[in-house]
């Protein structure tokens, strides 16, 4: 929840003030939320009424860590593989280019 809450304010200018003025909760409490904090109902209640979502919703982990916990060791290695072979690729295509517009320019 605390990244939900961060990232709604962030995308409405909100600070932490403004967003305890808008659910009439204190500025503590939505430190403690964008924390991380374990919070009660009537602090979900007031957060979902805000955001204007469910409070399930609200308690929904976020999709990237769920994805993150997906990942295997091997999928890891898999993916910093595939990596490597994309940063010599794009490396390779800047050399090429950039020897191209070398070689046009000795023409």
């Amino acid at each position: 929840m605390y990244e939900f809450c961060q990232n709604f304010s962030r995308k409405n200018g909100w600070t932490q003030e403004t967003l305890a003025e808008l659910t009439g909760l204190s500025t503590r409490t939505i430190y403690r939320v964008e924390k991380g904090d374990r919070v009660g109902l009537e602090t979900w209640a007031a957060l979902a009424a805000v955001f204007q979502v469910s409070i399930a919703t609200l308690q929904q982990p976020p999709v990237e860590d769920e994805v993150h916990s997906m990942i295997t060791p091997e999928i890891k290695t898999a993916l910093k593989k595939v990596r490597r072979i994309r940063d010599f690729y794009i490396q390779l295509s800047i050399y090429v280019v950039i020897n191209l517009l070398l070689l046009n320019k000795k023409l």
